[in-house]
């Protein structure tokens, strides 16, 4: 009896060693191991084609974190070139040379130029629309950025120099538009010999949506277009802002001059180098293993 029941228990050991065998060699692999092997099996991609496939993704982050770094030191140079500007327009104003054609030279503008002479209001001219600098932020003004509501427009007059034959262009400053009659601004009007302090500056960037043509007031204009204002009005092609000393009663607003450039470079670096992230995390999402299923294929 106890040689029987022996076998019995032995018999029942060997099912359970059996079940426990089988259930060792049936159970199933993680899924993100077997979707990776048999994505391995089906297709095995070349070496060589692998290695272009890479380099072509890695080419976006590779130029844009180049155009990122350059709109770096582009913006740099931008700061210093605007500084360089402001400095220049509070230097000690020169006398105005023999040659005008000197002033025409591109590193002249934003010089400050003392000149005598007298005014001739009855040529005058209008850009419109413009805005008053003396009241309003630089960031507001830069560029045409002023709405017909918003602003006023600058006086250009030309001005016969002293003991010359030649006149120039004075942009004597801001008026309301409503004051563009001379009439409503009598006190303004300088008669006689006068001097003062303008900076030089040539002819603005002219906009395809601008055209001096279309408006109804001969005497308005929308673009500072030296060469048109000189050719107009016979004069040299100089163009002088009047600074905020030459304002009297009554007239116009001298100191009109924005000393500004267009600087967007910070935007410009903050587009670049975000794409440069996004393509780099990208990259690696696509050709680096995660690190849990590469710890999971070592474990197997």
């Amino acid at each position: 009896m106890f040689t029987r029941l022996s076998a019995v228990i032995m018999s029942k050991q060997r099912v359970f060693v059996r079940h426990i065998w089988r259930q060792l060699h049936l159970k199933s692999k993680p899924e993100s191991v077997r979707c990776y092997k048999a994505s391995r099996q089906k297709a095995q991609v070349p070496f060589l084609q692998r290695m272009l496939t890479e380099v072509a993704w890695l080419t976006v982050p590779a130029v844009t974190f180049s155009l990122g770094t350059w709109q770096v030191y582009r913006k740099e140079w931008k700061e210093g070139k605007i500084a360089y500007m402001e400095r220049k327009v509070t230097s000690t104003p020169i006398p105005l040379p023999d040659n005008l054609e000197d002033l025409q030279d591109k590193d002249m503008e934003y010089t400050p130029v003392r000149v005598v002479g007298e005014f001739d209001h009855n040529l005058e001219r209008f850009i419109y629309p413009r805005p008053n600098v003396q009241h309003t932020h630089v960031s507001e003004v830069k560029g045409m950025g002023v709405t017909p509501s918003r602003g006023g427009m600058l006086v250009v007059t030309p001005f016969k120099l002293k003991d010359r034959m030649e006149r120039i262009l004075i942009n004597r400053g801001w008026i309301p538009k409503t004051n563009v009659e001379p009439s409503s601004r009598l006190d303004g009007q300088v008669v006689g010999e006068v001097e003062l302090v303008g900076v030089v500056r040539h002819s603005e960037q002219k906009s395809a949506f601008t055209s001096n043509a279309d408006m109804a007031d001969p005497r308005v204009v929308l673009t500072r277009d030296v060469s048109a204002l000189a050719e107009i009005l016979n004069t040299s092609p100089l163009y002088l802002d009047a600074d905020f000393d030459s304002t009297v009663k009554g007239g116009p607003i001298g100191g009109q001059t924005i000393v500004t450039l267009r600087n967007e470079h910070l935007q410009y670096i903050l587009t670049w180098y975000g794409i440069f992230f996004l393509s780099l995390i990208m990259y690696a999402r696509r050709f680096r293993k995660p690190p849990a299923l590469q710890t999971q294929i070592r474990r197997k």
